[in-house]
């Protein structure tokens, strides 16, 4: 029977995927490049997601005369990274009864009387 995860199982997956989030892909794509023997390339190319698309149109829309090719395609490895990352994050499944760790209130409490 599989076991179902904790909140504190829940937080460290949350707090890993938060992390690798911060490594951009390209580093990521150097060391796999550097561990591959030479004259091996990537078998299978994965194609840009459409949101990764759509990120580098925004960018290409936003800054026409400030990003060279290089940079926009650092910044298309980049946003397809962070389309990925949330599409894994949105197919976690939680039940009605998960909760945050803590509650946030914006407003002021209630005046006790």
């Amino acid at each position: 029977m599989k076991r179902r995860p904790s909140r504190r199982d829940f937080t460290r997956a949350l707090a890993a995927a938060g992390v690798s989030a911060l490594v951009p892909p390209s580093m990521l794509s150097q060391s796999a490049t550097a561990a591959r023997p030479a004259g091996q390339s990537s078998q299978q190319e994965t194609p840009p997601s459409p949101q990764a698309e759509a990120m580098l149109q925004l960018l290409k829309a936003k800054f026409p005369d400030r990003l060279d090719q290089e940079q926009l395609k650092r910044a298309l490895t980049n946003c397809d990274g962070i389309a990925r990352a949330s599409e894994r994050m949105s197919k976690a499944v939680l039940s009605n009864g998960d909760e945050p760790d803590f509650v946030f209130s914006a407003g002021r409490p209630a005046l006790r009387r």
